[in-house]
């Protein structure tokens, strides 16, 4: 401990480590400046030790105002800027005061005979209110900022200035004020500053091992030999451990000041060191996630005492915390997510039953996050109150509640504005039951920015969705968005903007119970995959697809199977010239159940070379087609009819068994056998 030089110290008490460097601004310019050792660290004790380092320069060593007679009668406003740079490697950084050379805090004329001068503001004002014959300052260099100017301090009062944490370059603004008065005597105005910077209070600071790092020491420790820690909690112990008696394990990072000492103990895993402040690795991913499937059973994480404030990758740093996916407490009290960037799949696979309300993130303020992808998901049994999370930055969430079983999820002012990723985003939601319907209120959901939507709310159970102010502008992918939603029996996208979507591979596939989809503002120009897009939407009645563009669709398999009460189908603007695929696309289907009709007279097939079962197991009695049904591409095997039991060509040729392969892919007529029929 080394005191500071009280003559030009801004406080009289005792600093750790200080470096004290003075700067006097006016026509004389000064600097001190003392270099003081700092402490060993404690993991390189052979190491010699490193001196703390200080340095600063001015940008202007004088601080003057001139004002001229014009001025004077005017009452003009004058302000300048002075900068101050800092470089420091002291690891807590610099705090920097400012006051006045001595107690006169005037501003007073070069001339020594003239007595007229400027006083020091009495409290602060804006420039706008700034009293006449007065002068102030402000600084640009504080952590709450303050547009107003304020009143010089005296040298045994000074006022912080600027203050930086960290060990680097930095620079910070005081600006200087002054008004000038009718009457006052022209001419030159000075008054010599006393800038002070110092090292700020060296800390103990100990800090963990990187997430899978610490993960693996955990696992090491808690296997103990042959010992089951059936039920451990992780929290911080009361004492140090008696390395005697105890096998602990160091689990700090060779930079920190201080051990960090892990150990297991009655059951329980405990973590102990004397460092003033003890973080979280920047890199905290897996940290607990990965103690799984190990003769330790982690039901319990006590993060009261850990500084998380400086973590930047949180991915799976609580996820699948015991090979039962079963915690019994997560205290997050004390959590910091200020720099978190990655939260992926961090609360994944764990069932929270410490209390009714499941996990509390009420305090998390994950302002930089961008991915969120997974955070939740495979969660069970939760009530998840997310109204207060800042979701402003991301980007990705993907997978974000995926197979969670939840009771209720608040999602009030959740801030969706820069996401582009909601693949699978609610895919499988339930509220805890297989055939359980959840309630999920997205209306205030911006996603203007969303590419991706694919399996979105497949598998969800969802009482109702609407989704009429959604935003689908931007969206490529909307691929199994909806697949699976079993729940649902309508579902009105009339709003829905298409232009972009390039893929709707399996769109609706086995939404068994719905019966109305209004899809009439759909643009397709851009689709190339409809596979399985209608699939199994078993009792769908009607479906108008008039506005279908499918000029640039290239595979349709599997499109309308399993529509078995499909009463009318009008394919009439379908243009299928690139179409390669169309396996099983009418498979299982009923279209036209009176008349038995499926009308695919506009169907241009030059381009196809794989239609299997493209027919088969149907109600279908007449197919019309035209010419432009080719079959040249297809293989000879290719079974496009079977077990089309009804199915007559247009000159009486009745299905047979025998006749099932794409030489019967052709208009019904004497001589030619087949099993299609021209349009009258």
């Amino acid at each position: 401990m080394i005191k500071g030089v009280r003559s030009l110290s801004v406080k009289s008490r005792l600093y750790t480590l200080p470096v004290v460097l003075f700067v006097i601004v006016s026509a004389v310019f000064s600097v001190f400046l003392l270099l003081i050792s700092q402490h060993t660290t404690f993991a390189a004790p052979s190491t010699p030790p490193t001196p703390i380092t200080l340095a600063t320069s001015v940008s202007d060593p004088n601080v003057d105002f001139l004002f001229t007679s014009a001025e004077v009668s005017s009452s003009t406003f004058k302000n300048k800027q002075i900068f101050v740079y800092v470089e420091t490697n002291n690891p807590t950084g610099t705090s920097s005061y400012v006051s006045s050379i001595d107690e006169d805090t005037h501003l007073n004329h070069t001339n020594p005979s003239i007595t007229e001068k400027f006083d020091s503001l009495a409290a602060p004002l804006s420039e706008t209110a700034f009293t006449p014959k007065s002068w102030g300052y402000k600084s640009y260099g504080l952590s709450v900022p303050d547009s107003r100017f304020h009143p010089i301090p005296k040298r045994s009062s000074p006022e912080k200035a600027y203050i930086h944490n960290i060990p680097d370059h930095s620079k910070y603004v005081v600006e200087f004020g002054v008004k000038a008065a009718p009457g006052l005597v022209p001419g030159t105005y000075s008054k010599q500053i006393l800038f002070t910077t110092m090292t700020n209070t060296t800390q103990k600071i100990a800090t963990f091992l990187p997430g899978p790092e610490f993960a693996k020491k955990a696992r090491d420790i808690t296997k103990n030999g042959n010992v089951y820690l059936k039920g451990s909690m992780f929290k911080k112990a009361s004492a140090a451990p008696n390395l005697m008696q105890v096998n602990a394990a160091v689990v700090s990072t060779t930079d920190s000041n201080a051990p960090i000492y892990l150990w297991t103990e009655n059951h329980d895993i405990f973590w102990w060191s004397d460092a003033d402040v003890v973080y979280t690795n920047e890199n905290s991913s897996d940290m607990f996630g990965a103690i799984i499937n190990d003769p330790a059973s982690v039901i319990g994480v006590d993060m009261r005492g850990i500084d998380t404030s400086r973590t930047k990758n949180m991915s799976q740093m609580f996820a699948y915390i015991k090979p039962y996916n079963h915690i019994e407490l997560l205290n997050l009290d004390d959590f910091s997510t200020e720099s978190a960037e990655n939260m992926y799949r961090m609360f994944a696979g764990n069932n929270y039953t410490e209390n009714a309300s499941g996990l509390n993130l009420k305090g998390f303020k994950p302002n930089n996050v961008a991915n969120m992808s997974g955070m939740f998901s495979d969660t069970i049994h939760m009530t998840l109150d997310l109204s207060h999370l800042d979701t402003s930055h991301v980007t990705d969430m993907s997978d974000m509640f995926n197979a969670m079983l939840a009771s209720s999820i608040n999602l009030t002012n959740f801030n969706t504005a820069n996401v582009t990723n909601m693949h699978s985003m609610f895919n499988n939601l339930n509220s805890g039951g297989m055939y359980s319907p959840f309630n999920l209120d997205l209306t205030m959901f911006d996603t203007s920015h969303v590419t991706n939507m694919s399996f979105m709310f497949s598998g969800a159970w969802l009482t109702n969705l609407n989704l009429s102010s959604f935003n689908t502008s931007s969206v490529v992918d909307m691929s199994s968005m909806f697949s699976s939603v079993q729940s649902l029996t309508n579902l009105d996208l009339s709003n829905f903007d298409t232009s972009q979507v390039t893929t709707m591979h399996n769109m609706f596939y086995n939404m068994i119970n719905l019966t109305g989809l209004n899809i009439t503002s759909f643009n397709t120009s851009r689709v190339t995959n409809m596979v399985g897009m209608f699939a199994d939407v078993k009792n769908l009645v009607s479906l108008d697809l008039s506005n279908f563009d499918t000029r640039n669709v290239t595979n349709m398999a599997g499109m309308f199977r399993g529509t078995e009460k499909l009463t009318s189908l009008n394919l009439s603007s379908f243009d299928t010239k690139k179409v390669v695929n169309m396996n099983l696309m009418f498979n299982k289907s009923m279209v036209d159940p009176v008349n038995g009709i499926l009308d695919i007279s506009s169907f241009d097939t030059r381009s196809l070379k794989e239609a299997n079962f493209m027919f088969g197991n149907s109600m279908i009695k007449t197919i019309y087609a035209s010419p432009s049904f080719v079959t040249t591409l297809l293989p000879s095997n290719t079974k496009l009819f079977l077990r089309n039991n009804n199915l007559q060509g247009g000159n009486g040729t009745q299905y047979s068994i025998m006749h099932t392969f794409k030489d019967y892919a052709r208009i019904d007529a004497p001589g030619t056998p087949g099993y299609f029929t021209q349009k009258p």
